[in-house]
């Protein structure tokens, strides 16, 4: 299969998907289906007046201006056989945690019998390796494999590059040298022993003199995949991706021989950034924006070095406008021992010097918060939400919502009077069928606070600082939704982020994953932006819920809701995110379940149904989420 480096060949399966929930309400479904496409995502059904009339099919959600490369997508259509590769690792990895996802699977809970077949596989010692030699070869061909003209008729023509070798290790430097010239035969090295000018405005100069158009900057010992040169003039054939300033890809380690460490990337993520450094080794800066950015007196001496080149690339981040960096997701660096081109410590200072960090508090005041928790019965469980809630840390007016639907239970009322006449909460009666987007539109719609928090009445909250750190974020320019890690009583991950497309439809990433666990933590451990978060604990300023037409009553009572809404949000210009270090515990569904009867499975089938009509779910690429990783899988698994 050639690469579609738009994605705009890439093809999609709708049948054999079957969609399960999201969130604390439910599970997501995983099939063998068509990895998702790249496609836009875009409400293609009536959704609520608010939404922008400016989204329809086919066209870019307003606010993004990016171009997503997909590539051949090799998770597909191999359903057993990579099942089998999975189940063979994960039983040398973790025979009993296989062995009981295999029978999860035979019983029909497909999802988290592949979560935990996942999570067997990456026990296993050299997992990695599998990959490496089972799946990364037949990947790296397609992305290579020639092609005669580019996309839409525009020539296939690879750029010329140049490479900076940074560091005085001459053995590392040779390493580095050879793999780089594999890749590409006609660039050109600059290094310090090759006599190349000590200062980065010369170096770059020469390169543009030399007919090079973009730089690529290497630690000593860094090498890059040979097929680098054919995969580069494939994408360079795809719009946009030439007048990008910054091209960037995925990379991994390289120690006595042997790779590991792989760190995944999703889409620019200007959030992530400050907590992963997505460019150095693994990026390409455009020589011209370069030339542009080294005459200005910000970088003016910048040395030909690492502290130079990730300067560049900073300040080149900084003046993006309106082109964002372009991802090419691929595994083509290799790290030499994993060593950035600068320590953090130095990357983090850079960061502040371009003003690329958020301020630790906001601007103006702390803003007031109405927390909104619907409840029915279980006092015990309402009880440790609310002394959470009491402990908090948080320097502005917290006024807190209990929505009662249908409580029976004496103590439960009783915790009700107690909380009325200690001033501790306003106790609004809701009767009725139980219709959770109602309920927090009614929440939403009472309360005095300018930003709102959802938050279940199972969610028990670790320390006073979860607000705070969700706040500090929701109050930033063009922030949406922003949701909170939510750890299970086990201390396995709950939530940390949805992911738009898992199993046609939508599913939390990293779900069962330890926080803590080295792998791919920037994942479920860095604070990143994504498509969507559970309104289990979900903060967004009133005013936006309000514009984007609250939550869909109707279409989606109880399932997806929150989806629905932070697609919204992100439909009109809106970011939504994660935050880590906002940890809770989430002891999901237990006042009201999680098993359904007759009518509640119609229900959720009916909504699932509408989540893919109105958003196309089946078959859509979550740029926020790396094609690398199975589709089929709610933790970061990559595809064999």
């Amino acid at each position: 299969m050639r690469p579609d480096p738009l994605g705009s060949g890439a093809r999609r399966t709708e049948a054999t998907l079957t969609g399960q929930a999201i969130g604390d309400k439910a599970e997501v479904a995983n099939a063998d289906a068509e990895t998702p496409s790249g496609r836009k995502l875009v409400a293609v059904a009536p959704v609520a007046q608010a939404v922008s009339a400016e989204g329809s099919q086919g066209s870019e959600p307003v606010g993004l201006n990016r171009v997503s490369l997909t590539g051949p997508q090799r998770d597909s259509g191999r359903g057993w056989r990579a099942l089998r590769t999975i189940a063979g690792l994960a039983l040398r990895g973790d025979p009993r945690l296989a062995l009981g996802g295999m029978w999860d699977m035979l019983r029909g809970r497909r999802v988290r019998g592949l979560n935990r077949l996942n999570a067997a596989a990456k026990a296993c010692p050299d997992w990695y390796d599998g990959w490496i030699a089972r799946a990364e070869p037949a990947l790296l061909a397609d992305w290579s494999q020639p092609v005669p003209q580019g996309v839409d008729g525009r020539p296939r023509t690879a750029p010329k590059v140049a490479c900076l070798v940074v560091d005085d290790d001459r053995a590392g430097r040779s390493a580095s040298v050879t793999s780089f010239i594999d890749a590409f035969p006609d660039g050109v090295i600059f290094s310090r022993q090759s006599g190349a000018p000590a200062d980065l405005e010369s170096v770059v100069r020469l390169a543009h003199q030399a007919g090079c158009s973009h730089l690529l900057a290497l630690r000593a010992g860094d090498r890059v995949e040979r097929a680098f040169g054919g995969i580069l003039a494939n994408a360079f054939a795809g719009e946009g991706v030439a007048a990008s300033p910054l091209l960037y890809w995925d990379s991994d380690s390289l120690a006595a021989g042997r790779r590991t460490d792989p760190v995944v990337k999703p889409d620019w993520d200007s959030l992530l950034l400050e907590e992963l450094d997505l460019l150095g080794s693994a990026a390409l800066v455009r020589i011209d924006a370069a030339q542009a950015v080294l005459a200005s007196p910000t970088l003016a001496g910048a040395q030909a070095d690492g502290g130079g080149v990730v300067a560049l690339q900073l300040a080149l981040v900084q003046r993006l406008g309106a082109l964002t960096p372009v991802h090419l997701p691929l595994i083509l660096t290799h790290l030499a021992e994993g060593r950035p081109l600068v320590d953090e410590r130095v990357r983090q200072q850079l960061l502040t010097d371009f003003g690329l960090r958020c301020p630790a508090t906001p601007d103006s005041p702390w803003p007031s918060v109405s927390v909104i928790v619907p409840t029915r019965d279980q006092a015990g469980i309402l009880q440790a939400c609310l002394d959470g809630i009491s402990r908090l840390d948080y320097p502005a007016e917290v006024e807190v919502l209990v929505l009662d639907n249908d409580s029976v239970e004496p103590e439960t009322h009783a915790l009700f009077a107690e909380l009325v006449r200690g001033g501790r909460a306003r106790v609004v009666p809701c009767p009725g069928e139980f219709n959770f987007a109602a309920l927090t539109n009614l929440g939403v719609h009472m309360a005095r606070g300018r930003l709102v928090c959802l938050l279940n009445n199972d969610v028990e909250p670790l320390d006073g600082s979860w607000l705070r750190s969700m706040v500090r974020e929701a109050v930033a320019p063009g922030i949406g939704a922003v949701g909170a890690r939510l750890l299970y009583p086990d201390g396995t991950i709950q939530h940390v982020g949805i992911a738009i497309g898992l199993g046609g439809s939508a599913g939390h990433v990293q779900k069962g994953v330890h926080p803590d666990e080295p792998e791919l933590a920037n994942w479920h451990a860095a604070r990143r932006r994504v498509s969507a978060v559970t309104a289990a604990c979900l903060v967004v300023e009133r005013e936006k819920y309000l514009a984007a037409g609250g939550m869909d009553e109707e279409s989606f009572s109880v399932d997806f809701n929150d989806v629905d809404l932070c697609l919204r949000l992100q439909q009109v210009g809106l970011i939504n995110l994660v935050v880590p270090a906002a940890t809770l515990i989430h002891h999901e569904s237990k006042t009201r379940g999680i098993a359904r009867n007759a009518t509640q499975q119609a229900r959720f089938d009916r909504e699932t149904a509408t989540l893919r009509a109105r958003w196309g779910t089946v078959g859509y690429r979550d740029p926020w989420f790396s094609p690398l990783f199975r589709w089929q899988s709610e933790q970061c698994q990559m595809a064999f």
